[in-house]
């Protein structure tokens, strides 16, 4: 079990220069990758949120991707000098046809390589594709980590939330088959201080408690919760995604809770219950936090 929340970072150096990645992921219902890129490699974006996604299911992560390029990389970024001569020749020479008097600027000429430009930085960035998607599983690793640790940490704290709940239960299953027996006496007592002992006296009380037995049977409930409540306590353990898994099941012990609860008609049932209900939404809160 891991946390939704966590940062990550590495880097990677090689003969194009110093590649810095570094990774933050917040609590989100759904997978959000936020990319942030130098725009010589934009080319990189789609690559970069498939590797991302192939360890994340759940939460907001954005990744900020810096580079330092070295000496060999800063010179390839030039234009070829004598494609600049050319261009300046050809151009002043239009500009005298056309008897205009302005300047070629070294500004105009690199205006005329935008194309050229965009066709550089598309060979730069699949130079450096594999050393981004280095730094990346780097940084997506270390995340991974501190996600982990993290999800300890709230796991043992909803452990300890569990064992409280598996003792209450504990409490209602004993009380469970009392009930009736409770019940009967009450209403024995009642009986006979509103009409005494009358012939068919015990034929009414019994048709009476069996009825009553029939609509405060909470013993489905409890399986059903039973079920639910060790399925969480396996997931605890399990290293996937499993908030989803576990918000829902903790919404169907709830609804089974309430379902007992409402049954039940007795006091101290009802106590337990209540408290149950708490700790479930305590769970239920910290498991927002769960990928």
């Amino acid at each position: 079990m891991r946390s939704m929340t966590g940062f990550g970072k590495a880097s990677i150096s090689s003969e194009n220069g110093t590649f810095f990645v570094e990774i933050q992921a917040w609590n989100r219902k759904h997978l959000e990758v936020i990319t942030y890129l130098p725009k010589e490699f934009f080319c990189m974006e789609v690559d970069v949120k498939k590797e991302v996604g192939k360890k994340n299911f759940r939460g907001q992560i954005v990744v900020r991707v810096s580079f330092i390029p070295n000496v060999k990389m800063i010179q390839s970024l030039f234009p070829d000098k004598k494609l600049m001569e050319t261009l300046k020749q050809g151009w002043e020479s239009l500009a005298k046809d056309l008897k205009i008097k302005e300047e070629i600027t070294l500004s105009f000429l690199m205006n005329q390589l935008e194309t050229f430009s965009q066709k550089g930085s598309t060979v730069a960035c699949e130079d450096c594709k594999e050393d981004i998607l280095q730094g990346v599983k780097g940084a997506v690793e270390a995340l991974m980590a501190a996600k982990e640790e993290e999800g300890k940490s709230l796991s043992l704290d909803m452990m300890k939330k569990w064992d409280l709940i598996e003792g209450w239960m504990q409490e209602i299953t004993t009380r469970a088959p009392y009930m009736t027996s409770i019940y009967r006496e009450k209403l024995k007592t009642r009986v006979e201080e509103l009409i005494g002992k009358s012939p068919d006296y015990e034929d009414r009380i019994a048709r009476e408690v069996v009825m009553f037995s029939e609509r405060v049977d909470i013993s489905e409930e409890l399986v059903r919760f039973q079920t639910h409540f060790e399925k969480c306590r396996g997931l605890m353990h399990s290293s996937g995604s499993v908030g989803r898994e576990l918000d829902f099941l903790i919404q169907e012990m709830n609804r089974e809770i309430n379902t007992l609860s409402t049954k039940a008609l007795d006091a101290t049932i009802s106590s337990f219950a209540v408290q149950i209900k708490c700790t479930l939404e305590k769970n239920r809160e910290q498991i927002q936090n769960i990928e």
